[in-house]
């Protein structure tokens, strides 16, 4: 969920949050033992965007969020709206 703190030309900024499902697995044959993992969980997702105007269908935005659990990360996210 997106919501907009400030609005301006050039520049809007929102608050992000969420709900997160991660998991991560693996397996690999360590001289000749199988060894396997795996975990998943439910968090939540905190964190602030902007959008950069600039004048065309184009829109530059920048994203930082924490994700809270027991997996917990950071997430650093730049891209471009068209």
């Amino acid at each position: 969920m997106h919501y907009s703190l400030t609005s301006s030309d050039a520049i809007d900024f929102y608050a992000i949050g969420g709900v997160n499902y991660s998991r991560f697995g693996f397996e690999l044959d360590l001289f000749g033992i199988p060894v396997e993992a795996s975990a998943s969980e439910v968090g939540a997702n905190l964190g602030l965007g902007a959008n950069f105007s600039k004048g065309n269908n184009i829109t530059p935005f920048g994203e930082i969020k924490y994700i809270v659990s027991d997996l917990d990360q950071l997430v650093i996210t730049a891209g471009v709206r068209f």
